[in-house]
């Protein structure tokens, strides 16, 4: 069983166990003066899926600042991630990371969005409502991520901790 996790605003988190789409939601946010991925809620649903599901493994996108992207919102995609990442930490989770180039590649994507919110449509037709809108692209990820981990397992290459 998988969890997997398209950090960001817009992200998504899914749960795969064997293939199978058991759970997909919104990355959950803490809407304030800033907006910012809320720790505590986030905590809470992956505490619920470690009890409920028994996992204790997820897999989260790899990422690293691009050039022309601006200086705050670098900053705040960056806090999103460590938030993400401190939790799954202190939950005890085994975290892997997965570069888009090579999950995309290997589930054969190209970098459009449209492209994985299909897939995963065609992968779970039951649930294709969760991915009908170009904004549940994150969650979408998220799910194709964790069946791609799932799929390849530990061939791909990705550091762990």
């Amino acid at each position: 069983m998988i969890i997997g996790i398209d950090p960001g605003f817009t992200g998504g988190l899914a749960i795969v166990d064997d293939e199978q789409l058991l759970e997909v939601f919104e990355m959950p946010l803490h809407i304030g003066k800033r907006k910012r991925v809320c720790g505590v809620e986030l905590s809470m649903m992956l505490n619920d899926w470690r009890q409920l599901h028994g996992c204790n493994h997820a897999v989260v996108e790899y990422v690293a600042a691009r050039p022309n992207q601006g200086v705050t919102s670098v900053f705040n995609f960056g806090m999103s991630y460590g938030v993400i990442l401190g939790v799954l930490d202190t939950l005890g989770f085994t975290i892997s990371y997965a570069a888009p180039q090579k999950w995309k590649k290997d589930l054969g994507l190209d970098s459009s969005k449209d492209s994985s919110r299909s897939l995963a449509c065609d992968l779970w037709p039951d649930l294709s409502s969760f991915f009908a809108l170009k904004k549940d692209d994150g969650k979408a990820e998220a799910a194709l991520m964790a069946y791609w981990k799932a799929v390849y397992g530990e061939q791909d290459g990705a550091d762990e901790n």
